[in-house]
């Protein structure tokens, strides 16, 4: 089984390009890419990494590249998750007010509204930087899997330190009334093909090109997100039709193919059940022919699933572990919990020095052809990227080693 860690920034989603103004005057980050490719090679080296995942346009702060996106953009009302909120029991709706809801339980955030205005193209400065992580990667010795966006790019406006505004940029990629269809080529027109171009300039550095980290939980139908902020727990709503999703994941995923590069999307269930019939039969060939590859993010815990399906149990192959803990977390942990697929090995999992070596037995035992780990600077509470975590990965690259 191949080893894939998750680098999903270095400064969080604004890694290319100008920073928005308020952050450094709106200036290019004088960013030590020597520094990075000296981390992959090492990592490469010592954990036998040979996959890099990373986030592109992410939540979108960075887009449009090192502007305000009021400058170009309104701002307006956003109201289409009502639809969703109305389907949850009336106590759940009453426990929302005051977290910004209304007394229906309905909240009132905020997007960018698109009006009659043109999205602007990836700029030269942003796919210069691109351009460098993909030839520190090919020195260093390791494959990118670029992803285009994140779901947070679809949840209401976020305003972040100085003003500047991530998310709310729903419109940008379906229109203000969430439905319009040939809004989402022209935003792959703006972004994901002048990023497709760059790609091909380096392709033995491209191990796949992905669309959307976790669609499914902006998307009407996916599954309950729910975050603590602070000391209240928020539930992210779903602003996407299933339809308009699934759209844009199908032309995306085509124009990627169509440049002869391997697409894949980054599911958090392996077979969500809100994805049209015609994309999941379109995925599964695909498949089957090389073009895609699937992905399944796997973070057990008190509310979601704690078992890992088997490779060949699933309905689009060949799949991967895009995502697993790097935590140790606890025995039944609201967010990370231990993995209890083998309770003759639950010792290990109480072992800080074997539990996620045995992850990685367990994925694959389960016949994963890869597994990338979350992550590298995050900082999250997924994440432990420490010496005594790294060592863990090491053992098992060679014990891979020596019985290949």
């Amino acid at each position: 089984m191949r080893i894939g860690l998750n680098l999903p920034w270095i400064d969080c989603g604004h890694d290319f390009g100008r920073r928005p103004p308020a952050w450094g005057h709106g200036a290019r980050p004088d960013r030590n890419w020597n520094a990075l490719g000296d981390d992959l090679a090492r990592w490469r080296e010592e954990q036998g990494i040979e996959v890099i995942r990373m986030w592109l346009l992410a939540g979108g702060v960075n887009y449009p590249v090192g502007e305000d996106p009021r400058d170009r953009f309104g701002i307006t009302d956003m109201r289409p998750e009502d639809a969703f909120l109305a389907r949850l029991p009336r106590p759940i709706r009453r426990a929302l007010v005051g977290a910004g809801w209304d007394s229906e339980g309905r909240e009132r955030p905020e997007r960018l509204r698109l009006g009659d205005a043109v999205l602007p193209p990836i700029p030269e400065d942003f796919l210069e930087d691109f351009d460098r992580l993909l030839r520190i990667c090919r020195r260093a010795g390791v494959r990118l899997m670029p992803v285009l966006t994140s779901f947070e790019f679809f949840h209401p406006l976020e305003r972040q330190l100085g003003g500047v505004l991530s998310r709310g940029r729903t419109a940008l990629v379906f229109g203000d009334d969430g439905r319009d269809l040939s809004q989402i080529d022209r935003f792959l027109d703006a972004t994901l093909a002048p990023i497709l171009q760059v790609c091909g300039r380096h392709r033995d550095a491209i191990e796949a090109v992905e669309v959307i980290n976790e669609p499914d939980w902006s998307t009407e139908g996916g599954p309950l997100h729910a975050r603590m902020e602070g000391r209240r727990l928020r539930l992210m709503p779903k602003l996407v039709r299933a339809e308009s999703m699934c759209a844009f994941l199908d032309r995306a995923t085509s124009r990627i193919v169509r440049a002869e590069f391997v697409a894949t999307i980054g599911f958090k269930l392996a077979d969500p059940a809100w994805i049209s019939p015609a994309l999941r039969a379109r995925l599964a060939v695909l498949g089957r022919e090389g073009r895609y590859l699937h992905q399944v993010h796997h973070y057990p815990s008190l509310y979601e699933p704690g078992r890992l399906p088997h490779h060949d149990d699933l309905p689009i192959t060949p799949c991967i572990v895009g995502e697993m803990p790097t935590i140790q977390g606890s025995p039944f942990g609201l967010h990370i919990a231990w993995w209890r697929e083998h309770l003759r090995t639950i010792h290990r999992a109480a072992d800080p020095g074997e539990f996620l070596a045995r992850r990685l037995e367990i994925v694959e035992s389960l016949g994963y052809p890869m597994a990338l780990l979350w992550s590298a600077r995050s900082r999250d509470i997924a994440t432990d990227w420490s010496d005594d975590v790294r060592a863990q990965v090491a053992r098992f690259a060679r014990s891979q080693s020596s019985s290949a």
